[in-house]
């Protein structure tokens, strides 16, 4: 307009829209959250297959060896079953 940019009222966004943004910012972080507190090895397989560039188990399975190999995380590796 004259005046430049000028905001725009709305009533928001639908719940159903919220609910599936959330939905993406709350899962992995639930699940997370859950395979720390059991020490699930399966719970944080699941958590890296939840990425959209994983492609297989097997490659889930190797990348969490990776990530369990490292010195720093000599911690989380015993903590996992």
């Amino acid at each position: 307009g004259k005046r430049g940019i000028e905001g725009v009222r709305t009533l928001g966004l639908p719940p159903a829209v919220i609910a599936h943004i959330w939905h993406d910012r709350v899962a992995p972080v639930t699940l997370e959250l859950e395979a720390y507190r059991t020490g699930s090895k399966e719970r944080m397989l699941e958590l890296i297959q939840l990425d959209p560039w994983t492609r297989s188990l097997d490659q889930t399975r190797g990348l969490l060896d990776d990530i369990l190999a490292m010195p720093e995380n000599a911690a989380l590796k015993a903590h996992l079953k």
